[in-house]
């Protein structure tokens, strides 16, 4: 056997079919069902919190249902905003700053197809994967919207801990809302490294 056997060629391959992504169709009908399953657990939905909502009226508290319902939202918001915020901004810094690369190169040509077949639905991609992850986190978040309150609405015990020399409330009140704090910023860092 010679050496001219392994020689690798110099022109590039032939060009590969391309794959085609196609959009199944979806019939009115489906559109119907679809719009009524939404409809319905958008029925659900309001019926129990409606019925809560009466409930606490009857029963004189309705502060307490509006703090805690203002609390859940007002976190998942601010969960969303942050995590989405520093999601979207490593996947914005990443696409801009990606390396350049060349179609001649093996590796790169290979890939190009592919490329080419995302390019459309890069913004779309970009934001459902910003957006996911946000309400991922928001909601994550606002299941904690009683140890935030507590963390707010907080009041001493006036026993000191012998070990550390703090108040008792620290670890009751404090602890927990530092500890969902540093979750949720690690969780984001996390993420954003990836």
């Amino acid at each position: 056997m010679t050496n001219a056997e392994y020689d690798v060629p110099q022109q590039p391959p032939p060009n590969r079919p391309t794959l085609q992504f196609q959009r199944p169709k979806i019939g009115p009908f489906w559109w119907t069902v679809i719009a009524l399953v939404v409809l319905g657990a958008l029925l659900v939905a309001f019926a129990d919190v409606w019925t809560e909502v009466l409930w606490f009226n009857q029963v004189g508290f309705s502060d307490v249902f509006w703090t805690s319902w203002f609390a859940r939202i007002g976190l998942f918001i601010l969960g969303a905003l942050i995590v989405g915020g520093i999601v979207g901004l490593n996947l914005f810094l990443a696409f801009r700053m990606r390396k350049a690369y060349s179609p001649l190169a093996a590796a790169d040509r290979n890939l190009e197809q592919y490329r080419r077949q995302i390019q459309p639905y890069r913004r779309w991609i970009f934001w459902g994967i910003t957006i996911l992850l946000g309400a991922m986190f928001g909601s994550a978040l606002s299941a904690g919207w009683q140890t935030v309150l507590l963390f707010f609405n907080q009041f001493s015990f006036g026993t000191t801990d012998p070990q550390f020399n703090l108040d008792v409330s620290f670890y009751v009140f404090s602890l927990p809302f530092l500890r969902i704090v540093t979750s949720v910023l690690m969780t984001a860092l996390g993420l954003s490294l990836v």
